[in-house]
């Protein structure tokens, strides 16, 4: 299996962390794959071939190859260029299954888990910023507040505001600022956007989320699925920031330490209650998240808060967490998922070519027990017999990377009645077992396969 990784015209290796590039090519050769890194220079639509680097000997080596079994679009470049188009794009997005998806657009998330309702107590009240007579009110609800961009991430763009008499005192993560109320007024004016814009603002209440020692912390989960197709754990740890600040991302000077550490040390005795609560919680979220959209996202990281009373908040879920400290634990599923989608793809083609041999199959039986020449129907149900076995045998180490099904049972029974009618025993029940089972098995096997069509986001 050949799988590809892209970020449209920027060759992968300039961008993507070394770390990443490294642990993606490692864990390939060891999961019986090839990777080869390229970008839109390298594919060359008309020959159906793309051309790029692969690591070899401890070296980066140009080679070209066919069109890959499955595309890793690291940065979403692809579904975000697919409506202009580009050739490269249009060709690569049509003939090749995609890996990655992304979120397109954060608070309608939040906005469709709280009409669902399952998880609304988990996450915080919050309002579009449109305006400063907002934010007054949630001061006089709830005090202290928290102003962000939607679309923002790693920590930027936060504002802490705390209200004291007749002051209003700002925290940008570090920074201080300290303004009467037409200064305040001033700068939420200033910082406002259109509300549909990625960098809308919204306003929060201030969550109490600290640690013994007054830190603010904040647990991020990464989820991935697995060579199974499912959602599976990757990595769990802690955030923890300066006490004088009130974000805890670690691309904002936080720092991170063992998960039991932190919890024995926060919890004690509570410690693998609240680790069970986190994990379960945050892979039920990322499932319920998925729902609201039609395709399957590979991998996200939720971001969950306790707080003084032990109440768990959802502050984010996002789909390209960072894997600075992880790389090879997130390499190792996104490898695995990857040839998981490339065996569903293949089998896909596979599928078709098995329902072009069900007509091939009906005509054949047809004409065994009908009045046409016997022989004419042997040979062509020979023909079917031949076509049949060579698939099914290319089809039987793809079994694994399908859905849960019925699959072996049926194919053993289909591959039984096929050779039952080839030696001429119990000719005729055989022929209608064998209408029957080979339809099944087709639509067993058509079940087992969910290949998304690829869309593009804005």
């Amino acid at each position: 299996m050949l799988i590809g990784v892209y970020i449209g015209p920027v060759n992968p290796l300039k961008v993507m962390p070394k770390e990443r590039s490294y642990a993606l090519a490692a864990e390939a050769k060891m999961q019986g794959s090839e990777i080869v890194f390229f970008d839109k220079s390298g594919v060359n639509y008309k020959l159906r071939h793309v051309t790029g680097m692969v690591r070899e000997s401890g070296d980066w080596l140009e080679r070209t190859f066919p069109l890959p079994d499955v595309l890793i679009d690291e940065n979403l470049t692809l579904l975000r260029e697919l409506n202009k188009d580009i050739p490269e794009v249009q060709f690569l997005a049509s003939e090749v299954p995609l890996l990655r998806y992304g979120l397109p657009n954060k608070l309608k998330m939040y906005d469709k888990l709280i009409e669902a309702g399952k998880y609304s107590k988990n996450i915080p009240p919050y309002a579009i910023v449109e305006g400063p007579q907002i934010v007054f009110d949630y001061i006089g609800k709830y005090g202290d507040i928290v102003l962000k961009p939607v679309g923002g991430s790693q920590g930027k763009g936060i504002a802490f505001v705390r209200p004291r008499k007749s002051y209003y005192h700002i925290s940008q993560h570090t920074n201080k600022h300290k303004f009467n109320k037409k200064e305040f007024s001033r700068f939420v004016n200033l910082i406002i956007r259109d509300k549909d814009a990625k960098d809308a603002i919204i306003v929060q209440p201030y969550l109490k989320c600290r640690t013994k020692f007054g830190q603010p912390f904040d647990f991020r989960i990464h989820i991935q699925r697995n060579g199974e197709g499912k959602w599976s754990l990757t990595k769990i740890y802690p955030r923890i920031g300066d006490k004088r600040s009130i974000l805890s991302n670690i691309s904002q000077g936080g720092t991170t330490t063992d998960i039991w550490y932190f919890l024995l040390l926060e919890y004690g005795k509570r410690a693998q209650r609240i680790y069970d609560t986190l994990c379960n919680l945050a892979l039920e979220i990322t499932e319920h998240v998925n729902g609201f959209y039609p395709y399957p996202l590979d991998e996200v990281g939720v971001d969950l808060a306790i707080d003084q009373n032990e109440r768990i908040w959802l502050y984010e879920v996002n789909a390209g967490p960072q894997t600075k400290h992880h790389e090879w634990d997130r390499a190792r599923n996104t490898i695995a998922y990857a040839l998981y989608i490339a065996n569903q793809a293949a089998t896909k083609k596979l599928t078709e070519k098995l329902y072009l041999l069900a007509n091939k199959l009906n005509v054949a039986l047809d004409m065994l027990t009908g009045d046409s020449s016997k022989a004419d129907g042997v040979g062509l149900f020979s023909s079917f017999s031949n076509g049949f076995l060579r698939i099914e045998d290319q089809l039987k180490p793809r079994y694994p990377y399908l859905k849960e099904s019925k699959l072996e049972g049926l194919t053993n029974s289909v591959v039984g009645l096929v050779k039952k009618i080839e030696n001429g025993a119990e000719f005729q029940s055989s022929i209608v077992e064998l209408r029957r089972k080979y339809n099944l098995w087709l639509e067993e096997l058509k079940g087992a396969i969910y290949i998304p069509a690829p869309q593009s986001i804005e």
